[in-house]
């Protein structure tokens, strides 16, 4: 992955090279650095979250004479007519409450919302980056794909 994440960057800046794209009024960091950057988030991002999810697993596995049973769950999780964004804020309420009590399912949902969490993080990256550098065309391209991520959080549930 890393490769690949390295080849794809070395061919964007032989593009920028070639079509003579690159900006050189923000000297702060390179296109190399700024893919590097919004690389590392996503390699440090999938890695952590499978470090919690597999703690997680293995606090499951020794803790419990049934692990993963079906019942009704760890969370108290509230039913009726609420807003998608108020049902998520509980969601992650509820998470945090469990992963603090030591609950090892809730580690491992905490894991996989940091997952869910990373290209999240990566998209803002991208925008503060593309917006620090001038370069309006990709942080404009990083808005409308963070709006469409918002939109679908809000309307898709």
């Amino acid at each position: 992955l890393c490769a690949v994440d390295r080849r794809l960057a070395n061919v964007m800046e032989g593009l920028a090279r070639s079509y003579h794209l690159k900006k050189q009024a923000w000297n702060e960091y390179s296109e190399m650095a700024i893919e590097d950057r919004i690389a590392l988030v996503t390699r440090v991002g999938v890695a952590l979250s499978g470090v919690v999810v597999v703690v997680g697993v293995l606090l499951e596995t020794l803790r419990s004479k049934h692990p993963f049973a079906i019942g009704t769950g760890p969370f108290g999780l509230h039913s009726g007519p609420v807003a998608a964004h108020e049902n998520l804020l509980r969601i992650f309420a509820d998470v945090a409450r469990g992963v603090a009590a030591g609950n090892s399912l809730a580690i491992v949902q905490a894991g996989i919302i940091l997952l869910i969490a990373t290209p999240w993080v990566r998209v803002t990256l991208s925008i503060w980056l593309y917006v620090r550098q001038q370069d309006t065309r990709y942080a404009t391209i990083c808005v409308i794909l963070l709006a469409t991520m918002i939109a679908g959080l809000f309307l898709g549930a």
